[in-house]
């Protein structure tokens, strides 16, 4: 830059003088033609002063041009015309390669990008409000059967319904969508976030099979189902069998024309009693599981949780008088409104409120808290605590299981009745125990 301004300072100075020359000559001197060629010498020194400065302007143009159009490999070196603009290109040239890396590095990473959303093992499509997609994976269309599609109107002509869901599925919730391919049912999980690139609105959802899953599970299920079934069933057809054959035996050794003795028709009494029993308890347990398939489908109503609670406290509130339990209710936030079937949750927290006061049975400073809150993703959680005997680790895994239970004269069908109610309203519920501490319900919504 040094050499290009003592060169601009020295031609502007010879110009001058130039020009000064050829004033003296047309005014003091009267030489006319003198000063004419001193003039045209001036406008010479004019048109290579603007020469110059068109090769830099033209140097400028040319790295302008490559930035604008991403073309870095032309050269704007001029080492030819002089150490100025020899300094002028490779500065050009070297802002060049470093955009050129910026490109090829965001090329990369774009390229490695794809590569990871193509693999990953999820459906991913992102679209903007007017439906135009702007990205779908392999896995996407591999999944939902359609063909790639610039627009969700195209989508909706191979899959009306799984347009409705993409565009229905809101921000940080969560969609259950059953799709049936040649017979084949399966579930599919439907999630979505949303960003803006370039003042556009984009919406990402992303698609999980979750069929493995509900298949395993269910498997899992019906084998816990079928060892409690087998084990109660057992339990009864056992003696019933053993009895049934010794009275068989009994009768059979009498003979045809033989009396029974005292001692041995209150033996065969004793046993038909029996038979009888187990019997009754076989039916009681049929209809113990009847209940289990038989509830009623959830009528929706908003339910004043302030409301909810003062109810279902009522119902215990001699039960906790008379054994010395303090009975706590807590609600964080006011007017918690919640949408469900009252009478089944009531239900629910009865069955809780009713293992709580059995867990702090003869326990000093027995405390049961019935608590509620919302939650950040606005969200209605119900929290049944108490401070009893707690459950062990290795059953707490198995209380909503089925007939399960713990309790000497329990049935093992409220905990598991209160999870299908749960599934039933679209939400959840988990328990958390420490030994001889307490132990935590909570219903999620």
């Amino acid at each position: 830059m040094k050499s290009s301004n003592t060169r601009i300072i020295i031609r502007s100075i010879l110009l001058a003088l130039t020009l000064l020359l050829a004033a003296v000559l047309f005014l003091e001197m009267q030489s006319y033609m003198a000063s004419l060629l001193v003039a045209v010498i001036a406008i010479v020194q004019v048109v290579l002063i603007i020469s110059d400065q068109n090769k830099t302007n033209r140097q400028l143009s040319v790295f302008f041009d490559s930035v604008k159009f991403e073309d870095y490999n032309v050269s704007t070196k001029y080492t030819s015309q002089g150490r100025t603009y020899g300094e002028l290109g490779a500065t050009l040239d070297s802002l060049g390669m470093q955009f050129k890396a910026i490109r090829e590095d965001k090329e990369s990473q774009f390229q490695f990008n794809q590569n990871i959303l193509h693999n990953v093992g999820a459906g991913i499509i992102a679209f903007d409000a007017s439906g135009k997609v702007e990205f779908s994976n392999k896995l996407f269309h591999s999944m939902m059967h359609v063909p790639y599609c610039d627009d969700l109107k195209k989508v909706s002509q191979f899959n009306d319904e799984l347009t409705g869901k993409l565009r229905g599925v809101e921000p940080r919730r969560k969609l259950i969508f059953k799709q049936e391919t040649n017979g084949l049912s399966q579930h599919f999980l439907l999630t979505s976030s949303e960003f803006v690139v370039n003042g556009r609105g984009i919406k990402l959802v992303v698609i999980q099979n979750i069929q493995p899953t509900i298949d395993q599970t269910e498997m899992e299920a019906w084998q816990k189902l079928i060892r409690v079934l087998t084990h109660e069933i057992m339990n009864s057809i056992t003696p019933i069998s053993s009895l049934s054959a010794t009275a068989l035996t009994m009768v059979a050794s009498t003979g045809n024309d033989q009396q029974l003795d005292d001692e041995q028709i209150t033996d065969l009494r004793e046993a038909l009693h029996t038979i009888n029993r187990r019997c009754d308890g076989l039916v009681t347990f049929v209809q113990q599981y009847r209940s289990l398939t038989s509830i009623p489908q959830p009528v929706f109503s908003v339910i004043a949780i302030e409301e909810l609670f003062l109810r279902v406290g009522l119902l215990f509130r001699t039960e906790y008088s008379t054994n010395n339990i303090e009975f706590v209710k807590e609600i964080q936030g006011t007017n918690l409104e919640l949408v469900a079937d009252a009478s089944l949750i009531e239900q629910v927290i009865i069955n809780l409120l009713k293992n709580a006061i059995h867990a702090v049975e003869n326990k000093p400073n027995a405390k049961i808290t019935l608590s509620a809150r919302e939650t950040e993703l606005e969200r209605i959680e119900i929290q049944v605590s108490d401070n009893g005997c707690g459950i062990l680790p290795d059953v707490v895994d198995k209380v909503f299981i089925p007939f399960f239970t713990t309790k000497p004269s329990g049935s093992g069908i409220g905990l598991s009745l209160s999870k299908q109610i749960m599934l039933m309203h679209g939400g959840n519920i988990t328990v958390t125990s420490t030994p001889k501490r307490g132990t935590d319900f909570v219903l999620r919504f």
